[in-house]
């Protein structure tokens, strides 16, 4: 009864291969503990994906990308690629960076320079990245509260919100539909 209130499982983030059999163990145990109302595990891994897809009822691949060399298009071709590796009709989801990482907004403020936002318009296309890679699940990676008033935690805040309200339009269109290739446009 107390757990009545809880949606899925989440094991953890960024789970390495070397902790297959102690992340099968641990979703076995969670699964024989909820047999009555059988909510979804999932965890983020950083490898074996194929392996992990058949353990989990849905897998997390991310990647922290904003602020770096790593372009959207490469992202997207990275978020494609660990798809593969999956097991085919697995549902994938990823996290999308809402913020920039802290050893950057440490070393800007260490350095007097002026503080590091995460744009509007790159979680739209972190987010769009992800939809056109064949992810069907995205969730917002923070490690600060989504409620701060800060001018660029107010922009967050609200980009987050019309970024749902997009999904939610695109919902059953999305929840229905299957990737079936990239085409090149210019």
């Amino acid at each position: 009864p107390e757990s009545a209130n809880i949606v899925l499982w989440l094991l953890g983030t960024r789970i390495p291969a070397d902790a297959l059999s102690q992340l099968t163990a641990w979703t076995e145990q969670v699964r024989n503990a909820d047999r009555v109302l059988k909510r979804p595990v999932l965890a983020d891994v950083v490898a074996l994906e194929r392996t992990y897809s058949r353990h989990l009822d849905m897998t997390g691949v991310s990647r922290h990308v904003l602020h770096s060399t790593f372009g959207l298009k490469s992202y997207r071709n990275w978020l494609i690629e660990r798809r593969q590796f999956a097991q085919p009709g697995s549902f994938l989801w990823t996290w999308v960076q809402t913020e920039p990482v802290a050893k950057l907004v440490e070393d800007r403020r260490s350095a007097g320079l002026s503080p590091i936002v995460v744009e509007p318009e790159q979680l739209r296309l972190l987010v769009y990245s992800s939809l056109a890679a064949g992810y069907r699940g995205i969730g917002y990676w923070t490690l600060s509260t989504l409620e701060s008033e800060t001018p660029s935690g107010l922009e967050r805040k609200l980009a987050l919100a019309q970024i749902n309200m997009h999904l939610e339009l695109l919902e059953p269109w999305l929840a229905t539909s299957r990737l079936q290739a990239q085409i090149p446009f210019s």
